[in-house]
């Protein structure tokens, strides 16, 4: 299967997943990676806000910014690139862009202080290679990244392999029924 064969099967199943479904494994597998040393261990963690059918990320925002970690969020840009900005839980979000995802204006911080990064994403792989819209934000962001990666997933989004390029960034866990680190 090719790139966006998967992005249309995965997409099917994320989108017709039933609310309660979703909020409650999120919790779960937040519970798991809340409790793992990549958590614990990080001061500064971007993760995102969920659309859609995705993995719900309130409850780990949440945890970030009470257990006084910092917590980045993404903005997109209008070059095509992504910035990380830091998110105090004070700040109005806006969804002017053009996936309509919940974002904040603030300041911005460089990929490279970021200790933990929870990453969206469509399909992922054993491999620790990830599928996501096709537009390449993350991937121009974390070009010079060296800090960990974990992708939180539903099981039907993981798959043996999946097609990769080389400037694609892999991730080093995948966080779904536990926490496992990809194979690199």
């Amino acid at each position: 299967m090719d790139k966006n064969q998967i992005r249309s099967e995965v997409l099917e199943k994320r989108n017709n997943l039933p609310k309660e479904f979703i909020k409650k494994y999120s919790e779960d597998i937040f519970n798991t990676l809340i409790t793992s040393s990549i958590y614990t261990d990080a001061e500064v963690i971007m993760s995102y806000m969920n659309f859609g059918g995705e993995i719900d990320t309130n409850f780990i925002n949440n945890h970030i910014l009470k257990s006084g970690k910092t917590l980045i969020l993404p903005k997109m840009l209008e070059d095509g690139g992504l910035a990380g900005v830091i998110y105090d839980g004070s700040k109005k979000f806006n969804d002017h862009n053009p996936f309509k995802i919940k974002e904040i204006d603030g300041t911005y911080i460089e990929a490279k202080k970021i200790d933990l990064i929870i990453i969206p994403g469509v399909a992922f792989d054993l491999n620790g290679n990830r599928i996501g819209f096709g537009k390449g934000y993350y991937d121009k962001f974390l070009k010079n990244y060296s800090g960990l990666i974990v992708a939180p997933h539903y099981e039907f989004q993981l798959y043996k392999n999946i097609p990769w390029e080389a400037h694609d960034k892999k991730i080093d866990y995948l966080l779904g029924d536990s926490l496992k680190k990809a194979s690199q």
